[in-house]
């Protein structure tokens, strides 16, 4: 009988080793990960009922219990209050789409793409959202338009049309030739292609190398050189150089 007592005990203090390493790991853990969102969530404080949230259990909760070992009990000198870190959970800052009635075509253009891109819209349901904010002359001539078109319009095809009936050849002709990279890559090369669909359409005679050379002029001074001197022999393989 005493043997089998002293086994019990051995099993349980063996248990109880156990699981006061668990709860050491735990702590750990819990300090590491505490630690990263103070350090890049610095400066940034709410109160416990604001949304977004993320609370440390509450010691003695199913989800916060920290085992003990018999006649033995880790402090967390913590006990019984909330730690709280901010997570950013930035709300969408508000923007309404423009109707558009037929001046500058080009800029309410970019705008739609601001707002279905904000707004995380379905690229499918660009050109029928966007046909909703025509007025006017516009409205008239788009229905119009529809009439003689046999299949749903992409937004390149929809952006094309516009720019072509509304866009004057100067303003397009304008607005390629000033075209800067002022921000990232990615944003420059679709602005450029937009712009190269409509210079096409107005004068389907001018050669790729031509549409090559203005692309390099645009863009920053540190890719400039790189791609001068790789001399691509096709726009595409162009874009893809800068974006290296």
């Amino acid at each position: 009988m005493v043997d089998q007592q002293n086994k019990w005990q051995e099993q349980l203090g063996e248990q109880n080793r156990k699981t006061d390493q668990i709860s050491v790991q735990i702590e750990t853990l819990s300090n590491q990960f505490q630690a990263f969102l103070s350090h890049h969530m610095t400066g940034k404080e709410v109160g416990s009922t604001s949304k977004g949230i993320l609370q440390t259990p509450a010691r003695g909760s199913p989800e916060g219990l920290l085992s003990r070992g018999k006649g033995l009990a880790r402090r967390d000198p913590t006990y019984g209050q909330e730690q709280q870190r901010v997570v950013y959970n930035a709300a969408l800052p508000r923007m309404d789409l423009t109707t558009f009635q037929g001046d500058n075509p080009r800029g309410w253009l970019r705008r739609c793409k601001k707002f279905f891109k904000l707004n995380s819209t379905p690229l499918q349901q660009w050109v029928e959202i966007g046909s909703l904010y025509l007025e006017g002359k516009v409205e008239i001539w788009f229905e119009g338009y529809m009439c003689w078109v046999e299949v749903s319009l992409e937004w390149e095809e929809f952006s094309r049309v516009i720019c072509s009936r509304f866009g004057s050849r100067e303003d397009i002709v304008e607005e390629f030739n000033k075209l800067t990279q002022e921000g990232g890559i990615e944003e420059y090369v679709e602005r450029f292609d937009e712009l190269k669909s409509l210079m096409h359409s107005l004068n389907s005679l001018l050669p790729e190398l031509y549409y090559i050379s203005s692309f390099i002029s645009g863009l920053k001074e540190d890719i400039k050189p790189m791609l001068k001197i790789l001399k691509p022999g096709a726009l595409m393989v162009a874009f893809d150089q800068a974006k290296w």
